[in-house]
């Protein structure tokens, strides 16, 4: 079983990694290098993925895909017509946790 806790430290994690693969790519172009630093982290979200995977199902990696890369408000909208919102980390964590946790 994963605990809020480390999933939320994957996920923490994973943003920093992700804003040093930024900030080294930018570094590179002013170098006019063809060399792109984004391959070099693939490695490291493929095995975030295959681990997450014995905690998290399928429909869970991709609503964190989608709360680390989409550039949209972080509100889920229920088949009752309520809203749930997870702009905050431990809501999303806890919604992922309630929601997506292979048991």
């Amino acid at each position: 079983m994963i605990t809020k806790q480390i999933l939320k430290d994957c996920i923490q994690l994973l943003q920093q990694q992700d804003e040093i693969t930024k900030r080294l790519d930018l570094a590179l172009s002013d170098f006019n290098s063809s060399f792109t630093v984004l391959e070099t982290d693939k490695y490291t979200r493929q095995a975030f993925d295959k681990l997450l995977s014995l905690y998290i199902n399928t429909y869970g990696l991709d609503l964190i895909g989608w709360w680390m890369y989409e550039n949209v408000n972080k509100i889920i909208y229920n088949s009752d017509k309520t809203e749930t919102d997870l702009t905050d980390i431990n809501d999303f964590v806890e919604y992922m946790i309630d929601n997506y946790l292979i048991k």
